[in-house]
């Protein structure tokens, strides 16, 4: 196979990432306004979401419906909605995807209820629009949608090494390997730099633990003919991967301190019926980005961007990493702990006992809810030299901003 080029960091100029259930840009035809949702009744059948009209440029993207049902459904595998995504006045159909209770059941992180869809683009497109269709016979509550630009390169399973026979390929591209495969390559150059490789995998329906693959990285060195081991073999386990109903991906993350040729992103999986969904690279800024997007964009607590990707020196502690500040926090990547957030009450109090260069050094957690229900409604995040607590605000609500899992 033939080298491609280095990875590139591209920002996607996209203003509005997320649009919620009241917002002008979306035509909700059927329904009735509700606290900031719209309910559906069971009576509705046919389109009753449009909208927003934008244009996306090439590159890969999620797409959050967030839909629950409105009444208790015993049927798991009822088809209640269809997802589709349009371009052209909806002439043009770029994904689609039938909607079931199961699925809306399911909660992200525990904060919100919905589907994903996922789009490749490989040229821009005008007037896209993201349209909801209820079947009917099922009342539905629609809070919105957000759109994840996920900056970087990804490669699906036909794009990379394998046994066709050893794997059936779906028509959302994913692969259902037959018996325990591998998939190689995609055999790429990558220049000196820090990168995240993330792994979509999702066990068999009737596997909930234990092993399900691994995954490792290798290359050549600038000055060296044998390939060698970039990132060690880690084994990915059937909890890992169905922790938040299946948004979490295998991750690797690691470092180059000169050219590699020949970089391979090795998945081998160790059961029949494991799923691949696609193998995704990129470089630690668009890692950053990508965290970014996935918590809101601007309509995170985090606000717009204000600086660029800055290398940090290293903290107290002896931990590296780079920094982008927002105008209302920042978001730190170290190569141990990937990106975390910091803002709010958290990035006074992290700020006043000197930031990165302080006692407490570089965070290692993203703000997550206190599992000490005698400490209230509390926020913690913990740092290389301690933790910080505060009380959880309007302006920190995860779900009120329509967060979304790390990374």
């Amino acid at each position: 196979m033939t080298s491609s080029p280095a990875v590139t960091t591209i920002f996607p100029p996209i203003p509005q990432t997320v649009w919620r259930a009241d917002d002008p840009a979306l035509r909700c035809d059927g329904g009735v306004p509700r606290q900031g949702v719209r309910a559906i009744s069971s009576e509705v059948q046919g389109e009753f979401l449009r909208g927003p009209h934008i244009a996306l440029d090439r590159g890969f993207y999620g797409i959050e419906f967030q839909l629950e049902a409105g009444q208790a459904i015993t049927e798991a595998g009822r088809e209640v909605a269809i997802a589709r995504i349009t371009a052209n006045d909806g002439a043009d159909t770029l994904i689609e995807s039938t909607i079931t209770a199961e699925e809306i059941a399911q909660t992200f992180g525990g904060m919100y209820r919905g589907v994903r869809l996922n789009l490749l683009l490989d040229h821009p497109v005008e007037n896209v629009e993201f349209r909801l269709k209820s079947l009917g016979g099922c009342s539905l509550i629609f809070q919105g949608i957000k759109l994840i630009p996920r900056p970087g390169r990804v490669w699906f399973p036909s794009d990379l090494d394998h046994i066709k026979a050893q794997w059936k390929h779906q028509p959302d591209r994913s692969a259902i390997c037959t018996a325990p495969a591998k998939l190689g390559g995609p055999s790429i150059a990558l220049s000196a730099g820090e990168y995240r490789v993330g792994i979509k995998l999702k066990p068999p329906p009737d596997i909930l633990t234990g092993s399900i693959a691994q995954i490792h990285a290798a290359g050549i060195a600038a000055n060296s003919q044998e390939k060698h081991v970039i990132d060690p073999i880690q084994k990915i386990t059937a909890e890992q991967m169905l922790a938040r109903f299946g948004i979490p991906d295998a991750k690797m993350r690691f470092r180059l301190d000169e050219l590699h040729t020949q970089v391979e992103l090795r998945t081998e999986t160790l059961a029949p019926g494991v799923t691949v969904q696609w193998v995704r690279l990129c470089t630690a800024e668009e890692a950053v980005w990508h965290h970014y997007y996935n918590l809101g964009g601007t309509a995170s607590p985090l606000g717009r961007p204000i600086s660029s990707f800055t290398p940090l020196e290293p903290s107290p502690q002896g931990l590296s990493g780079s920094v982008r500040e927002f105008d209302k926090g920042s978001i730190v990547w170290t190569l141990k702990h990937g990106p975390c957030e910091v803002y709010g009450d958290g990035l006074v109090q992290w700020k006043h006992q000197g930031g990165a260069g302080g006692s407490l050094g570089l965070p290692i957690s993203r703000p997550h809810d206190s599992a000490d229900e005698s400490q209230g409604d509390v926020l913690v995040q913990e740092f290389e030299g301690g933790k910080i607590t505060w009380p959880v605000l309007p302006e920190d609500s995860q779900e009120d901003t329509a967060l979304s899992p790390a990374e």
